[in-house]
């Protein structure tokens, strides 16, 4: 069994990745601009890119198009190679607060206060590294900032979620990451200062094993991680079955009993299970039933952007105990479903992934009324992945470490011959045992949220 496998050196090694949080240097600031937000409010109220529906909570308005999502893709991105970031706000803005800070980056910072302006200028001046994209105002300072020449922070952020779907080729499983490999070189080559160390402590990567119960009782995956103590995550339905994972799971601290919420319903009423409190709702009937809510992952592949974003956002606010989901694997993403001269929808279909970035991620509700960042954390994650694709990982692995990848094997698919005669389960033995021979952390997916929330 290699090292790392056992739920009490997951956690211990986790524990000790985030002893620097108490650091008085942080190698990166991103900074959130709320006047340069309201730019692009006013400009999609002018241009007629706003969505608006019924929320959980009553009427949302919505931006369509850009969003001001570059924060959350800078720190998206900064996170995946190892970074330390905080964002930053103008109301705090002082030469003595941006001082920890040996880089800051500013994002589509094109409103910036006059004081933020000179504290920059001033934070330059005694030698900090100053990186903007897109839209700025901030070309005519003195020293001028390094700069990237698209708005690809935008983009990062804009991906994350569904907001527009990426450029790369469907089968391009590493598309952000790959963007993140060119921000890390491009940031060196400026002489910026990272100060890139790995999350997950003594392990450069993780794995993470994912088991959608769905209507199977097949043990085989169970069976032979507690005989080997290989943490994973079960996503369990309300259905038949779920008191015998339950009963099964429990005396065993390395794996995770999750909640398996559904996005399909017969009579085409699945909208009604993804939007305003329809997921709050499953989630209410799990925990009555005695299914653990501490991460959440969808079953089913429909996917309603933006609605779907706004009712996992009520989910985090009326369930403290959540801490992660899994939502943007694959999906039938229906976009703005609900103005016919809006809507439009894209589907990706396995072994693609609908987000190919390999680190959890916030997602993000870019409204009218104000930006919010959801709680929890989000990851994606490949469905059934032969050996070919599990070497891909490794390679990926290799040129950006630091990553989390969440492979998800049925029980259903163990032993039968759906994807491969005689079932999945040499794939998943291989999957585990590479990634043993390479030191990787093999952990649940609660561990990973509650170490990085």
């Amino acid at each position: 069994m290699g090292e790392g496998v056992r739920v009490g050196a997951d956690e211990s090694t986790l524990a000790r990745s985030d002893q620097r949080a108490g650091s008085e240097t942080v190698s990166v600031g991103v900074l959130f601009s709320e006047g340069s937000r309201q730019v692009f409010v006013a400009r999609a109220v002018a241009e007629g890119r706003i969505y608006r529906f019924k929320g959980s909570r009553g009427d949302v308005e919505w931006m369509t198009g850009e969003a001001y999502l570059a924060v959350n893709g800078a720190a998206s991105i900064l996170r995946r190679l190892g970074a330390s970031v905080d964002i930053l706000a103008e109301e705090t803005c002082s030469v003595a607060s941006w001082a920890r800070y040996r880089t800051i980056i500013c994002p589509n910072a094109c409103r910036l206060e006059p004081d933020t302006v000179r504290v920059l200028e001033s934070w330059m001046r005694g030698g900090g590294k100053l990186v903007v994209s897109g839209e700025t105002d901030l070309s005519g300072t003195a020293p001028a900032p390094l700069r990237f020449d698209w708005s690809l922070f935008e983009y990062a952020g804009s991906v994350l979620q569904g907001h527009r779907r990426a450029s790369g080729a469907p089968d391009d499983h590493f598309h952000l990451d790959k963007l993140a490999w060119q921000v890390r070189e491009q940031l060196r080559d400026w002489g910026c200062e990272l100060d890139a160390e790995s999350p997950w402590g003594d392990h450069q990567n993780v794995l993470v094993l994912r088991h959608d119960t769905d209507s199977s009782t097949d043990r085989t995956y169970l069976d032979y991680e507690v005989e080997h103590e290989v943490p994973a995550t079960y996503a369990i339905l309300r259905d038949r079955n779920r008191a015998m994972y339950l009963s099964a799971i429990a005396p065993h601290p390395f794996l995770e009993a999750s909640f398996h919420y559904t996005s399909r319903r017969r009579l085409g009423l699945d909208r009604l299970l993804l939007v305003g409190k329809g997921i709050d709702r499953q989630v209410q009937k799990a925990n009555q039933l005695g299914i653990p809510s501490a991460t959440l992952h969808k079953h089913g592949h429909r996917f309603y952007y933006p609605e779907t974003i706004e009712a996992l956002d009520y989910v985090y606010g009326s369930s403290p105990e959540v801490v992660g989901m899994g939502t943007m694997a694959r999906c039938q993403n229906l976009r703005y479903s609900g103005d016919r001269s809006m809507a439009d929808s894209y589907t990706i279909q396995p072994p693609n992934v609908s987000v190919p970035f390999w680190f959890p991620f916030h997602l993000v509700m870019p409204r009218v009324a104000g930006h919010k960042v959801l709680r929890g954390w989000d990851c994606s994650h490949f469905m059934e992945p032969t050996p070919g694709l599990v070497n891909a990982i490794f390679r990926n692995a290799s040129m950006l470490p630091y990553g989390v990848y969440m492979l998800g094997f049925h029980p259903a698919h163990a032993r039968s011959d759906t994807f491969r005669l005689g079932g999945n389960f040499p794939w998943f033995r291989y999957a585990v045992e590479e990634a043993q021979k390479r030191g990787w952390l093999i952990a649940n997916y609660r561990t990973v949220c509650e170490a990085l929330s």
